[in-house]
């Protein structure tokens, strides 16, 4: 039993030895660039977003509700957003089921910048979530198309 395990370890031993490799990896596909710009921009508004969610959330501690429908549109966004980076960083380019969800995206991101809006004027976190929100709804766009 032994000297047939020890001779079988030796043939075994002698052929690793002496098998070539040549195995080669797989071919992936080339990345579609507005993946990656997809991926910055939706980063950009969940970074954005949560300096916005912070500036409401104190205004609301302190009796302030006039950005009560910004936070909800906010909080949304970020949700999608944070979703969207990782699906996005996921891919090498869009299926039919992702264009469609970019597209719902873009369509939080455009309501999310709207409301901001209302309130740039006055709340710097504003400003930069509107912005941030209307340039991935853009990126979004050009994925979706």
């Amino acid at each position: 039993g032994a000297a047939a395990l020890a001779a079988t370890m030796a043939a075994t031993s002698a052929r690793a030895q002496t098998h070539e490799h040549h195995h080669e990896a797989p071919a992936t596909a080339p990345r579609d660039p507005k993946l990656d710009t997809l991926v910055k921009a939706a980063n950009d508004c969940v970074q954005s977003g949560e300096a916005c969610i912070r500036h409401c959330v104190d205004l609301l501690g302190k009796g302030d509700t006039a950005l009560h429908a910004c936070l909800q549109h906010v909080l949304e966004t970020n949700a999608v957003c944070t979703a969207l980076e990782r699906v996005a960083s996921y891919a090498s380019s869009p299926s039919k089921t992702m264009r469609a969800f970019v597209a719902a995206c873009a369509q939080y991101c455009r309501d999310c910048a709207a409301e901001c809006k209302k309130h740039a004027e006055h709340h710097e976190p504003c400003k930069v979530c509107m912005e941030a929100c209307e340039r991935c709804a853009k990126a979004c766009e050009a994925v979706a198309a």
